[in-house]
């Protein structure tokens, strides 16, 4: 399930070194957990229920965030917009915080 803002008037990008339990998407709702510095899908029957849950969507990937360019020497001429499982490592993805549920809207 995608994410945006309607407005964006709290739209402020934090980068955060996280752990992935799933992987995931740019714009994918996301459940943060301070605890254990995890982010994972916003679980729910249905879009309304996921939204319900969700407390961030992704802003940016952890290939997008590296150097602030794309590694042409690497041959690497697309970033990806999918942040790959780990639970081990962290990875660097830049987060929205969802501050207003109304503010947000699913886009797919």
């Amino acid at each position: 399930m995608k994410l945006q803002f309607v407005t964006g008037y709290l739209q402020r990008e934090v980068p955060m070194d996280v752990k992935v339990a799933t992987d995931l998407e740019v714009g994918d709702a996301v459940t943060y957990t301070a605890t254990d510095n995890t982010i994972a899908a916003a679980a729910g029957a249905n879009a309304a229920a996921k939204l319900a849950a969700a407390t961030h969507f992704i802003a940016q990937s952890d290939q997008t965030m590296g150097g602030g360019y794309v590694p042409t020497d690497k041959g690497d001429y697309k970033p990806s917009k999918k942040v790959a499982a780990s639970t081990t490592a962290t990875k660097k993805v830049a987060l929205y915080t969802i501050f207003d549920k109304n503010d947000v809207t699913i886009v797919g």
